[in-house]
């Protein structure tokens, strides 16, 4: 999941470098962005499984999850980062709008999951 995103973030800059694709860097910031939101959300309910499964065991054969929620937050994170993205792109996208004097369809709000970090 973080090399899947890794790459996702290497080919959003590469579209934001492009004055000409901030449009398709905008869809591809929302899309990747639901499917950081599916995996953070998945990825929890998977890891609290097994916490409760590995609570039968004796401590001192339980497993540390540290490295998982490490993973964890590091989702959390780039969730943090695409809305700002989103939030920067649009902004852009309405400037070079009214600097053209073209009105732009009404803004999509983006629902975070309810496990999902709040928007800072």
């Amino acid at each position: 999941s973080s090399l899947v995103m890794a790459d996702l973030f290497r080919e959003i800059n590469k579209l934001t470098g492009d004055q000409k694709r901030w449009k398709d860097a905008l869809e591809r910031v929302k899309n990747t962005l639901k499917r950081s939101q599916e995996d953070y959300e998945r990825l929890s309910k998977e890891r609290e499984a097994v916490a409760k499964e590995v609570e039968k065991l004796d401590a001192k054969d339980r497993p540390d999850f540290r490295l998982i929620d490490s993973r964890l937050k590091q989702l959390q994170s780039a969730e943090k980062d695409l809305l700002r993205h989103i939030d920067l792109l649009e902004k852009i996208a309405a400037a070079m709008a009214k600097a053209k004097g073209v009105k732009l369809p009404p803004r999509l709000n983006v629902v975070p999951s309810a496990d999902s970090p709040q928007r800072s």
